[in-house]
Parts: C-alpha cells; structure tokens; sequence
C-alpha cells in the first residue's frame, strides 16, 4: 500500500499541471483572438470615445434643461397656488348662490302652488269638456260605425244586386241578339202586296150594286152614316161617286183597326188597352234611349209562348173583323166579308211579326205628322173632268187616311208611304154635290121613295146641316171628327205638310 501511493501523486502532479497548461495556452490563444479582433475593430472604439462626448454635451443639455423645468414647476407652483386660492373664493360665491338659488326655488314654488290651484281647476274644467267631447266624439263613432255596417250591408246588397241584374242584362242581351234587321226593300214590297190585298176586299164588297131595301130604311142609313162621323157625304145610291166614298170609308175603317189592334209591338192575351199603353212606354224609352225600347220590347215578346201569340193574334185579328164587320155592314159587309177580313188581318199580323223583331222599332201611323212626308192617293177617286174651282170650295178636309205608312224612326226611314184620300180629290165633291140633290128631292117629295114618316123633318134637318157645312155654316172641331176607332184619321193640316204623290194603282204588288 505505501509503496503505490507516490507514484498515484506524481501522477496527478503532472495531470494538473498538464491541465493548467492546456487552459494557459487555450487563455493566450483567446487573448491573441481578442487582441486580433480589437485591432480589427480598432473605429469601434473610435466610435465609443466620440459617444461619451456627445453624451457628455448631451448631459450638460440635459442639466440646463432641469434647471429650466425647475423653473417652470416654480411657475406653475405659484399658478396652482393662484388658481387654488380663486376656486376657494369661487366655492364660496358657488355657496352663497346656491343658497339664493334655494330661496327662489322655495318662493317660485309657493307662488306654483297658488297658481296651480287656479291652474288645477281650470284643467279640471278642461278635462271635463274634453270628456263630454270624447263621450260625443265615442257616440258619433258608434253610430259611425252602424252607418258603417248599415252601408256595407247595403253595398252588399246592391254588389249582389248588381251581379243579378248583370245577368239578367246579359239575359236581356241575348234576347236582343234574337231581333233581326228589317230589309227595308223587301218589307215595303209585303205592305205594298198587303194594300193590294185589302183594295182587293174593299173592291169585291163595297163597289157593287147594293139592293134597294139598303137605301129603304131612311132613318138607318142617316144614323149609320152620322155613326161613322166621317167628314164624307154618303149618297143612297148605287152611282161611281157613292160606291167611291163606301169605299174610300171602307179603308179607312180597316186602316184604323190595323194601326189599333194590328200595327203593334207586341200582342198581349186578350187586352188590346194593355198594348196601347205598352206602344205608349216603347215610344217614350225609344226618345229616351233606343236601346232600352229594343230590351223592352224584346223582353215582351219572350215573355209568351208561340202557341199564347199564336192565340193573341187570332184573338186580334177576329177582334179587328167583328169591329170592321159592325162599322160597315150598313153598306154591304156581311159575314163573308168578316171572314175574308179575319184572314186578312191574321196575314197582316204574320207579316208584322216581322217588324215586331225588328233590331229598330218600326212603326205604323194614320197621322200627317212629320215634316216632308209624302203621301199617296188614288187615282180611280179622282176624274179628270172635276171641277176645280168647284172641288176647292166644297173642300172639306185636308185629307182622311186609307191606310197606314210605316216608318223607321231611328233611321227616319220610310219603308211604306200610307195612302190617303184628298179633300180636293173629285169624289169628295160628287159625292157631296148628289147628297145635296137627294136632299133636295126628299124636300119636294116628302122622301127618298116620294114616302114621308114622322122622323123624316128630323132628318132632313140632320142631312140640311151635313150639306150646310161644307160651306161653312157650321164649323166642326177635329174632336167631333173622330170615329169609335182608336187611331186618328183626321189631320187639318196645311197642304205643305204632306205631299202627294198619284198612284192609281195601290202602291206595289
């Protein structure tokens, strides 16, 4: 054991001093490295020497700038000192006021108090007429609000109204469209063949020889005649002039009941003074609107059945033959000629149904009543060898209807010019001028038939006075020259009124 351990010594003399060695000579070679890199960074250090002088002026600056701060803080200190002592004087006043301020305040609110008391009553007053209003204004707005529902429940009404009648003019629309133009060339042709027709008749019955025991009766033939009140002269005789008048009275009688029963714009079951009024009504609406005559009038004729017009027009045609039968049998009409008028006026109303669905209103007239209008006559009522002068001075009518025209007034188209007799014509006069004779022979004889009777100074006097007027003993009104028909026939017009145009021949057909 001790002779190891001098040997272990040593070797860790050497160890150590081998390490201190090592570290010196790794210390030197630093140094070396370090002394290398300050002579390579020598302006370094330059730079570092002038830094310290400049922080050196710097801190110099700096020091004086303290000194001047110090100054200023002094300054300042003697303001805040200055602004102290002003804010304990100003708190102060601040005090006083506010204690000024607490006085007014306490006066400004008992000066309050007082005045709203007056205030406070005179707002209680005020709320209490605003409540009233409000309880007028809530009154107003309840019974608004009724109204209200009154009026909406009324516009209902009439919205549901509204659509029913836009369907029944839809309705009514479509009836319209069932109406048909009238060929107004055509239609003139019908009427035209109708006259002729009727001429045909009036021929066949009242220009023939009528037996002697007509004229026989001479009370009955004086009240016929006055019965008529015809401005006419009917002599009892079968002679040209006497058949002309029964036959131009003749034609009138038919013409008026085709305008009364016939001419109409609808037929209605068994009431002739129903259609008048309806004509009446049409007429009226067609100056108001046309449009509304066409629904009306379309309206009526859906209203029946075919078979219930069927009904009506037989109705008005057998009506129109028993009154023409029972106004002229007194001169030749009997059962047949009934019978042949009955089929005549049921071809007139077939043929009128025609202008009953006509789109415009198309109307039959006996009366001189529009401006320009030109008339037709006769010419077998009238004789070349007349005397005019004559025929003026017994003129005792300006003229008498024979039969209607017919007329669009819409268009103010004539589709058929009527017929009429002149007062002027010379069968007016003849006839007049042979009453006159039978009247003067009946004077001298004490009758027709060379008899007298009880009643004949009655009516001689009644026929003197039938004579005595046409050269103007007695002026007759136009009402006392109407018959027991409804149409009028009778115009005391000017002759400028209507013209005349001579047709012989009884128009067309």
């Amino acid at each position: 054991m001790s002779g190891t351990t001098p040997r272990n010594d040593t070797n860790a003399v050497d160890s150590s001093s081998t390490a201190s060695m090592k570290k010196a000579s790794s210390d030197w070679r630093n140094f070396e490295d370090a002394l290398k890199s300050i002579s390579e960074h020598s302006w370094v250090f330059s730079n570092i020497t002038e830094a310290m002088d400049r922080h050196s002026t710097t801190e110099l600056d700096a020091q004086k700038k303290n000194e001047k701060i110090a100054e200023q803080e002094s300054g300042i200190k003697a303001l805040m000192d200055q602004h102290e002592k002003r804010w304990s004087d100003w708190d102060k006043d601040k005090s006083q006021l506010v204690e000024q301020v607490k006085i007014v305040q306490s006066n400004l609110t008992k000066q309050a108090q007082i005045a709203s008391k007056k205030q406070a009553a005179s707002y209680a007053q005020d709320i209490e007429k605003l409540k009233r209003d409000l309880d007028i204004e809530k009154t107003t707005v309840a019974t608004l609000k009724k109204e209200l529902k009154e009026a909406r429940a009324k516009t209902q009404k009439i919205e549901a109204d509204l659509v029913q009648y836009t369907v029944q003019m839809r309705e009514w629309e479509g009836l319209v469209s069932s109406l048909q133009i009238v060929d107004y060339v055509s239609f003139d042709d019908k009427v035209g063949q109708l006259f002729t027709h009727c001429r045909s008749i009036v021929r066949r019955y009242f220009s023939r020889d009528l037996p002697a025991e007509f004229f026989a009766d001479e009370a009955q033939w004086d009240d016929r005649s006055s019965s008529l009140r015809l401005p006419l002269s009917f002599p009892p005789s079968n002679t040209p002039a006497a058949k002309c008048v029964r036959m131009a009275a003749s034609l009138h009688v038919i013409a008026g009941q085709l305008c009364t029963n016939i001419f109409k714009p609808c037929y209605i079951l068994e009431s002739g003074e129903v259609s008048d009024a309806i004509m009446d009504i049409l007429t009226q609406q067609f100056m108001d609107n046309t449009r509304k005559e066409r629904v009306t009038r379309a309206l009526l004729l859906s209203t029946f059945d075919p078979e219930d017009i069927k009904v009506a027009t037989k109705q008005a045609a057998s009506d129109a033959s028993k009154k023409v039968l029972a106004l002229l049998s007194w001169i030749g009409g009997n059962e047949d000629f009934r019978k042949d008028m009955e089929k005549f006026f049921l071809d007139a109303a077939e043929l009128w149904t025609e202008a009953q669905h006509s789109t415009k209103m198309v109307e039959a007239s006996m009366k001189d009543d529009l401006q320009n209008w030109t008339w037709r006559h006769l010419e077998e009522f009238t004789s070349a060898a007349a005397d005019t002068k004559a025929q003026q001075a017994l003129q005792p009518f300006n003229m008498l209807s024979l039969f209607p025209r017919v007329y669009v007034p819409e268009d103010k188209h004539i589709v058929f010019s009527g017929f009429v007799l002149w007062g002027d014509q010379s069968i007016v006069s003849a006839a007049e001028h042979e009453l006159r004779g039978c009247i003067a022979a009946r004077r001298s004889t004490g009758g027709w038939n060379g008899n007298s009777s009880g009643g004949s100074m009655r009516r001689d006097r009644r026929l003197s006075t039938l004579a005595d007027r046409w050269n103007g003993v007695t002026a007759l009104s136009p009402s006392s020259l109407k018959t027991e028909i409804k149409a009028p026939f009778l115009e005391q017009r000017p002759q400028t009124q209507g013209s005349r145009v001579q047709n012989g021949h009884g128009g067309k057909g």
